[in-house]
């Protein structure tokens, strides 16, 4: 498994026919310091399908003013003891693109429980 440009963790290589959880460790450490002794590091992550950027559900636009926050968006995005639900929300943010482009728009505002 590797992260893609946009930061998903997606399948860089299957194989499974391993008889040992030991074997097939060396077999991935032999992989891995293959393509590092290539130099092709930055082309392995290539999937050829990122065609767009990675969304920031808590990046929210300078038009947004509070008002028009939802007051539990704001709770979840300000508050310290929320950071990990933030950082899950994060990961699954660069999936959710292409099916709902308004999914932080509405995260942010009046869909925040739906959404959540």
């Amino acid at each position: 498994m590797l992260g893609d440009r946009i930061g998903r963790f997606r399948c860089a290589g299957l194989e499974i026919n391993f008889r040992t959880q030991n074997n097939a460790e060396t077999r991935l450490r032999m992989a891995m310091a293959g393509i590092v002794e290539r130099g092709g590091i930055a082309e392995f992550g290539k999937q050829g399908d990122e065609t767009y950027s990675p969304l920031d559900p808590f990046d929210v636009p300078v038009i947004l003013n509070d008002s028009k926050l939802h007051p539990y968006f704001n709770l979840f995005a300000n508050e310290s003891g929320r950071a990990p639900a933030r950082k899950v929300i994060t990961e699954l943010a660069p999936w959710l693109v292409p099916k709902d482009p308004h999914f932080v728009r509405e995260f942010q505002t009046a869909g925040f429980e739906p959404r959540l």
